[in-house]
């Protein structure tokens, strides 16, 4: 009787196909893609970066624009080598 060997690149390789076919990617969620959008549009933004964080800050829900207004402050004072940046 003669038996088979599998090499153990074939095993691997068979492996490796069936974990690739098993995962699927569906691109970017629409959340994500919002964002970079957003980021995007920061970036060629020819906007001050301190009025454009003021306008962020602005736009959230109240107990996020408190802490944010008041790390707003802070920040320049503990460490004034930091620019905003949106």
């Amino acid at each position: 009787m003669a038996t088979t060997k599998t090499s153990k690149t074939a095993k691997t390789t068979q492996s490796a196909r069936t974990t690739a076919q098993k995962k699927s990617y569906d691109g970017f969620t629409a959340e994500e893609q919002a964002a970079m959008k957003e980021h995007a549009k920061d970036l060629k933004s020819k906007q001050d970066p301190a009025e454009a964080q003021a306008e962020k800050i602005a736009a959230m829900a109240d107990a996020d624009r408190v802490m944010a207004e008041r790390l707003n402050e802070l920040i320049p004072q503990i460490a004034p080598e930091l620019t905003p940046k949106t």
